[in-house]
């Protein structure tokens, strides 16, 4: 595993640049489960290491540093019945890392046989030296499982696990054995539970949408514009050709065409006198034929 211990300061990485943090007057009985554990919302970290009863952790960014500064200031970092101390260390240092993905959490999923702890703890222990926070089972599927192991440190454990993966993974299809378990075999990083909570940010809102214009209410009332009424010439009769039944069809179209011009003050009129409601009066149109003219005026005078 790695260690801080004996090692040089850096002479280039100032304390306000550095993000490895000196832990001590911890327990002697802590472990990483309980270090991690008392790191929580702190910061991603990148490795740690225990000495007996000191620590040496090291954040991905100043960031870690920061809150765990201002929570062991305010009494807030406890481990058991000690308030542990917290310094800048000065016999190693780190700067910030990039921001990446990775992390030293790694998900593996795939079959039973492969994906399982006493499999995997052989197959890790043989290859490479680690520490461990936890491993879970996050779930199990018929003849798959999912595993979540969380390592002290990304760069030499859990980045070294994930390279042994692949490998094994990349074996399996090179020498085309499809009865290889690591075929089916998946992987990947995941977040830090050190990691604070992120505040959530609303989604920007979006231009409503356009009105949608309602149906119209049972018995509403519609103003269309009809055409002007039909002069002689388009009948194709002269005014003094017109026999009795066509002078009656006339007229009945006439007054359908002047009920839908005519405006009305009231639409609880009597259906059977639309003219009695009138607001103005409509005069006929010059070319309308005597006969037609005088057939009107008397039906408009015996109403």
């Amino acid at each position: 595993m790695e260690s801080w211990v004996g090692l040089k300061r850096s002479t280039n990485i100032p304390d306000k640049s550095n993000c490895v943090v000196h832990i001590t007057n911890l327990p002697v009985t802590i472990d990483y489960g309980t270090l991690f554990s008392a790191l929580r919302g702190t910061g991603k970290i990148c490795r740690a290491t225990i000495a007996g009863s000191e620590a040496f952790v090291q954040f991905w960014s100043l960031d870690g540093v920061t809150r765990l500064l201002e929570k062991r200031r305010h009494g807030l970092f406890i481990i058991g019945t000690q308030i542990p101390n917290v310094n800048i260390s000065s016999t190693g240092g780190e700067r910030a890392r990039k921001t990446t993905l990775h992390s030293r959490v790694l998900v593996i999923n795939g079959p039973s046989e492969i994906v399982n702890y006493e499999y995997l703890r052989k197959y890790f222990s043989d290859r490479f030296k680690y520490s461990i926070e936890s491993v879970e089972i996050t779930d199990v599927q018929r003849d798959r499982q999912t595993m979540r192991w969380s390592f002290a440190s990304f760069n030499t454990q859990s980045r070294k696990a994930w390279t042994l993966l692949g490998e094994e993974k990349k074996k399996a299809y090179e020498t085309g054995d499809t009865n290889s378990p690591w075929k089916d075999v998946w992987f990947s990083y995941e977040s830090d539970p050190c990691q604070p909570y992120q505040a959530i940010v609303p989604l920007p809102r979006r231009a409503p949408p356009p009105p949608i214009h309602p149906l119209p209410h049972v018995g509403q009332l519609y103003h269309e514009s009809h055409p002007p009424l039909p002069s002689s010439v388009s009948w194709g009769h002269d005014s003094g050709m017109c026999n009795e039944d066509e002078e009656e069809n006339k007229s009945k179209s006439i007054d359908w065409s002047l009920d839908q011009n005519v405006s009305s003050t009231s639409s609880n009129g009597d259906s059977d006198q639309p003219y009695r409601t009138a607001t103005h009066t409509t005069s006929l149109p010059s070319q309308t034929p005597p006969c037609t003219r005088e057939l009107f005026h008397s039906r408009r005078h015996s109403c």
